[in-house]
């Protein structure tokens, strides 16, 4: 469709993928559920990778540059938290599992290298496990405006996305669970909240210019750098 009115190709980036653990009432309901929730997302991860053996399916567009989940994190006051992959008290649903030994299990791919997580022993600064959370590994957080989201902010952030495939969104509650949070810079003063905030939840943050550059961030003094 964007092709026709613009007669141009333009980046896509999917919302709200993926399927919904559907309603149940009974523990068996419940197991079955989980179990189509688990398989039908992990074929939408093949597919989206290219690596498929459904070869009747399209291949993705390229300029698809980004696919987020829905609902990877949430917390308590979410009515839609029982959706949530990873829940608000750490609990994972299967597909979490269910990805990650699929993974493990693939010859070397450079896009599965993106999604195996570090087997070494990260502490963050306020004493986690960082491979407790090793499933969420980078998180690329952008600014959401009252009127929306920003095109120049897609158009900056459009080269990263397609170098480091991390997981997009724009809630700042979401992003200090991932082990590594890169955060676009605004014009406006929130931004040394934003990076304390990071820094307290012991993430490894990067910080992105308006021009597309990557400054790294160690301490809070930083911001003013």
């Amino acid at each position: 469709m964007c092709n026709l009115l613009v007669s141009e190709e333009k980046p896509i980036f999917l919302f709200r993928a993926g399927f919904p653990v559907e309603k149940y009432e009974t523990d068996l309901q419940k197991t079955k559920a989980l179990s189509n929730h688990s398989s039908l997302n992990l074929q939408l991860f093949e597919f989206l990778l290219g690596i498929s053996q459904r070869s009747i399916l399209p291949r993705v567009p390229e300029n698809v540059v980004a696919c987020n989940f829905w609902l990877l994190t949430s917390d308590y006051d979410n009515p839609e938290r029982s959706q949530a992959w990873i829940q608000p008290d750490g609990v994972r649903l299967p597909v979490v599992d269910a990805i990650s030994k699929y993974v493990n299990s693939q010859p070397s791919c450079h896009y599965l290298e993106l999604f195996k997580p570090d087997t070494s022993k990260h502490i963050g600064k306020n004493g986690r496990n960082e491979n407790q959370l090793s499933f969420l590994d980078h998180y690329l957080l952008l600014p959401l405006y009252n009127w929306g989201v920003a095109e120049w902010d897609l158009e900056t952030i459009r080269p990263f996305l397609i170098k480091n495939h991390p997981t997009l969104g724009f809630s700042l509650e979401e992003a200090i669970n991932f082990r590594h949070v890169t955060f676009l810079e605004t014009k406006n003063n929130q931004n040394s909240n934003v990076l304390q905030k990071l820094l307290s939840a012991g993430c490894i943050v990067d910080r992105m210019m308006t021009d597309g550059t990557i400054v790294a961030s160690s301490s809070i003094t930083d911001q003013n750098s």
